[in-house]
């Protein structure tokens, strides 16, 4: 099976099915014929962008990137909506948090966007990173994250 194939195989089962674990999806994989390692599906799901985001009563479970930018900007307005408590800056530092669980998964959306301004970002479980080259431009990366959904009551400049 090429490498595409497998992907595209992993992607399926990851829409269809609520997948915490690696090894579910090595299970689900092995269950209709296809024998892979986990390290090869780890490496698959790392390049495919997937992330594991807090899903209510079902605990952590991987999802997809979205396909389309418009398709990214509305999941990330909705997860900035349901998940962000406050953002900030302090100088060249945007320093967004969130409820727990939800700031890799906002931190791999916030990437994928590109911001211009965004020259690194390091996200924890509850707390996102991101380095600006000046003051101005974290004031300017706040203005678009608030574009996108995040309530302006929520921003504070220091």
């Amino acid at each position: 099976m090429l490498k595409t194939e497998r992907q595209n195989k992993i992607r399926k089962i990851i829409k269809e099915n609520k997948i915490s674990k690696h090894s579910q999806l090595v299970k689900i994989l092995a269950d209709e014929g296809l024998k892979f390692t986990q390290a090869t599906i780890s490496r698959d799901m790392h390049e495919m962008n997937i992330v594991k985001i807090a899903s209510g009563s079902d605990g952590y479970i991987y999802v997809l990137p979205e396909e389309s930018n418009n398709g990214l900007e509305q999941k990330l307005s909705q997860i900035l909506s349901e998940s962000m408590i406050n953002i900030e800056s302090q100088q060249f530092l945007v320093i967004i948090k969130t409820i727990p669980g939800y700031a890799q998964a906002l931190g791999s959306l916030l990437e994928q966007m590109m911001f211009s301004e965004v020259h690194g970002l390091l996200a924890g479980d509850d707390t996102i990173f991101m380095v600006t080259k000046s003051s101005s431009e974290s004031v300017d990366l706040i203005e678009k994250i608030n574009g996108l959904g995040a309530k302006n009551d929520r921003y504070n400049h220091y």
